[in-house]
This record gives structure tokens, C-alpha cells and sequence, in this order.
């Protein structure tokens, strides 16, 4: 059964928050955030190593914020054409409640599970 609009325009609202959060959270890495540096002077001092861990902290979580703002920009893209429910391997639909977890979603339940049963096997 397809989408009412009511429920496509949840989605789309929900989506939107999300790729706004996402960009917002980037911006304020990007310009918010001064590079971590060892300062004798200061009383917190950082080792080489707790200044590389946290350098590493933050570019993982810039991957993952990125990765994210795809998955929500390739989703207002099957919105506006029409296939945001369905499925992007079988095209059968998605379940709203999956979609209500997480409106980004763009495999049905069965597909998610064989593409991680897939990636356990490797």
C-alpha cells in the first residue's frame, strides 16, 4: 500500500530536520572547532597521542555525519521522484514503521537483512 501524502510529508519534514541537524553539526565542526594543539602553558595539557586520538575522534564523526547527509539527500531524491518507498533493491514497499525509525531507509526489512547477512559472509 502506497504512502498517503500526509505520511510522505511527515517523511519529507523529518528528513529535512535531519539534513538540517547534519549540516549544522558540520559547520560547526568546520568552523567552530581550532585545531588541538600541545600548549606547555596551558593547564590541560594533551599527549602527541590524546591530540592524534582526538583529531581521530572528530574526522570519524565528520565521516559519519557525511555519510548520513547522503543517505538523507538521496532520500528527498526518491521523494521527489516518486520511488521513496520502495525498496531500491526488490522495489517492493518499505514498511512505514521502518521508515518511521529511520526516513532515510531506502531497503525493505528482507533486503537489509540479506545485504547484512552478505557482508558477515565476507
Amino acid at each position: 500500500m502506497p504512502l498517503t501524502l500526509e505520511q510522505l510529508s511527515h517523511f519529507g519534514e523529518q528528513l529535512e530536520r535531519m539534513r538540517d541537524s547534519l549540516l549544522e553539526a558540520h559547520e560547526l565542526a568546520v568552523d567552530g572547532v581550532p585545531p588541538v594543539e600541545h600548549d606547555q602553558a596551558t593547564s590541560e595539557r594533551r599527549s602527541p597521542m590524546e591530540a592524534t586520538q582526538a583529531r581521530a575522534v572528530s574526522a570519524a564523526r565528520q565521516q559519519r555525519r557525511e555519510f548520513q547527509l547522503q543517505r538523507v539527500s538521496q532520500a528527498l531524491n526518491r521523494m521527489a521522484t516518486g520511488k521513496y518507498e520502495l525498496c531500491e533493491v526488490c522495489c517492493k514497499p518499505i514498511n512505514p514503521l521502518r521508515l518511521e525509525f529511520d526516513p532515510a531507509e531506502s531497503l525493505c526489512l528482507e533486503c537489509a537483512s540479506l545485504r547484512e547477512q552478505g557482508e558477515r559472509a565476507r
